[in-house]
């Protein structure tokens, strides 16, 4: 499969150009590999080279990444590996307004393409895996319309509820808990722009749970595999979001990176939850670039 895809990669480079953007790092079970999108510039017939946004395979070390799907005329984006290592889920779908993007999964040789959602009142975003892998939780957003909802769909029959019904406002970036009951979710509300994150018990009929209430905005959230912490990004200002962490039973809250002009994005645990990885993005004074950046994760069950 390997020499397939460098064979790809070099027919490839002739027909787009690889711009600096790297996003949504996820490392696959055996943490040797991470699946990211990353943005390119390509002649599709237009007055303007048009930008697509493709799936590729990069060592989780760093070192060149390689091509794992890209569509014609259409984009792959926001992967995300399955706990089994067999899928990778992801948003496909050729533009970005509702009914334009849809839930995908494929596996990692390329190979098995199928479509699980599809929605024409919203745009679908952030899928996110159960921890048994039977289930995918997804956002819909409708931003001109000022919702946004979490669906869960199951693999096996394709069966799809609502999971934010009744809780009004932007309900997004939805990430399943590894003990495969609860739900984070990062929430804003349209009118005032006040955004928290938000804990959804999915067997029990109550309201959710409020984990943060600041003057700032966090969200991108992600569980780290214990299940006792989440680390998530705060805007601090225009320019400048941070990751931060936040022990769920303690509500104790550190300050993960602190970067100045840098806005750390969509953090991500390898699976034996030794590395964290974010995007690091730089605005720039010509131009943005965006790379997937590793470190350490150093709070070790609670000490």
């Amino acid at each position: 499969m390997i020499a397939t895809l460098i064979l790809t990669a070099a027919l490839f480079a002739q027909q787009a150009e690889a711009l600096p953007m790297q996003h949504h790092a996820s490392a696959s079970p055996d943490g040797e590999t991470q699946v990211i999108h990353q943005h390119f510039m390509l002649d599709e017939g237009g007055e303007q080279p048009t930008r697509r946004v493709w799936l590729m395979l990069q060592p989780s070390d760093g070192g060149e990444a390689v091509p794992l799907h890209q569509p014609a005329g259409e984009n792959a984006q926001e992967p995300r590996w399955s706990p089994n290592g067999e899928w990778i889920a992801f948003v496909g779908g050729p533009g970005y307004g509702a009914g334009e993007h849809a839930l995908q999964i494929i596996r990692p040789d390329g190979t098995g393409l199928r479509t699980l959602a599809e929605d024409s009142q919203g745009l679908i975003k952030s899928p996110s895996w159960s921890a048994d892998g039977r289930y995918l939780a997804f956002e819909v957003r409708n931003p001109d319309a000022g919702w946004a909802h979490v669906d869960l769909v199951e693999l096996a029959t394709g069966e799809r509820r609502r999971v934010t019904a009744g809780f009004d406002g932007l309900n997004q970036h939805p990430r399943l808990a590894p003990d495969g009951r609860h739900l984070l979710v990062s929430w804003r509300d349209p009118d005032s722009g006040e955004g928290d994150l938000f804990l959804h018990d999915l067997e029990a009929d109550t309201p959710p749970r409020r984990l943060t209430e600041t003057a700032w905005i966090e969200n991108m959230p992600t569980w780290h595999p214990a299940g006792r912490y989440v680390v998530y990004s705060r805007a601090m200002s225009p320019g400048n979001h941070d990751l931060f962490a936040l022990d769920i039973e303690t509500g104790r809250e550190w300050q993960v990176t602190d970067t100045p002009d840098v806005m750390e994005f969509f953090p991500a645990f390898s699976r034996d939850g030794r590395y964290l990885f974010h995007d690091h993005f730089v605005m720039g004074e010509t131009s943005p670039s965006s790379r997937i950046e590793r470190q350490t994760w150093l709070w070790v069950s609670g000490g």
